[in-house]
């Protein structure tokens, strides 16, 4: 009697469990399907199982603004209080204002990767505080005299 052919269809979550679907479903060990294969009384063997993840789980916008304002305040870098975080159906908008360039992008970067969030508006403002009021009257005229150049 010849076979003409032996089908593995399905779908399976990961890769692993393809290769234990492959192993253990209809053919017992991969010996038996490389047999299989090998038997010149089989015309044919599929394969059809895929690999798809499950449906990753959801997260709620509270979710996700609680886990942003902890990342952002685990980092040193940024001053405590300074942002204000808000999340509206995954969108993440960061508002508030900081001394420094990299600190706005520090706070940026560290959100941007958190599962659920689909988009970040970076609304920080850079406001270079000087402590001295001498140093930030000085520095008017000098912003104006580099301005005028032509």
């Amino acid at each position: 009697m010849i076979s003409s052919g032996t089908n593995l269809a399905g779908w399976v979550t990961t890769t692993a469990d393809r290769v234990r679907k492959l192993a253990c479903t209809g053919v017992k060990c991969w010996r038996r399907f490389h047999r299989t294969r090998r038997d010149t009384r089989t015309r044919a063997v599929a394969a059809d199982l895929l690999a798809q993840p499950s449906e990753p789980t959801r997260w709620t916008d509270g979710e996700i603004a609680s886990a942003a304002a902890q990342r952002i305040d685990l980092m040193t870098s940024i001053p405590s209080g300074a942002l204000k975080i808000t999340v509206r159906q995954g969108s993440v908008t960061l508002e508030g204002r900081v001394e420094w360039d990299y600190q706005q992008t520090a706070a940026g970067n560290a959100v941007k990767y958190l599962s659920g969030v689909k988009e970040v508006m970076n609304l920080i403002d850079l406001r270079a505080q000087t402590d001295n009021p001498a140093v930030a009257v000085a520095q008017v005229p000098a912003f104006n005299r580099h301005a005028a150049r032509p």
